[in-house]
């Protein structure tokens, strides 16, 4: 059982603002003797009770070099939560916030966008495979271009 709300308002005509917020109890109500035997639970892996995004985008109000140019940044933070089926203590992701920032110029035919992701460089575990944490990216930087073909 959970909910999660999204919201999307455009505080100026180039300024839009937006946010989401997500909340889950999730947990087993019924096992079967193969789930007891494997000792799974008493919560879902990859479960947060609680997740939030807050985020803007905001477009600058004039042609540059036949497009325009926007700025970009999201702040999201997600509750702790386990990556192994047995809710083992060395399996729980503690709560962690990351933030995102872009920059770019669009027009028409071409968008072309500079991103950082992780600007922080947050260390926090991402993955459990065979019972070894691995960590998530660290900050990354992107180059990304598109063009559409007409």
């Amino acid at each position: 059982e959970g909910l999660e709300v999204e919201v999307t308002g455009a505080a100026t005509e180039n300024l839009t603002v937006y946010g989401s917020l997500g909340m889950m109890n999730g947990k087993y109500t019924r096992l079967s003797m193969g789930g007891m035997l494997a000792n799974i639970g008493p919560k879902p892996t990859r479960t947060p009770e609680m997740t939030a995004l807050l985020g803007a985008d905001y477009t600058v109000p004039r042609n540059i070099a036949g497009g325009e140019v926007f700025f970009a940044g999201q702040v999201s933070w997600v509750d702790e939560y386990f990556m192994g089926n047995d809710n083992a203590p060395n399996t729980l992701i503690r709560s962690h916030e990351l933030v995102n920032a872009q920059v770019g110029w669009r027009s028409e035919a071409l968008d072309v966008v500079l991103e950082c992701k992780n600007c922080f460089d947050e260390t926090w575990f991402g993955t459990n495979l065979f019972n070894v944490m691995y960590t998530a990216d660290p900050k990354r930087w992107a180059l990304r271009a598109r063009y559409r073909f007409e």
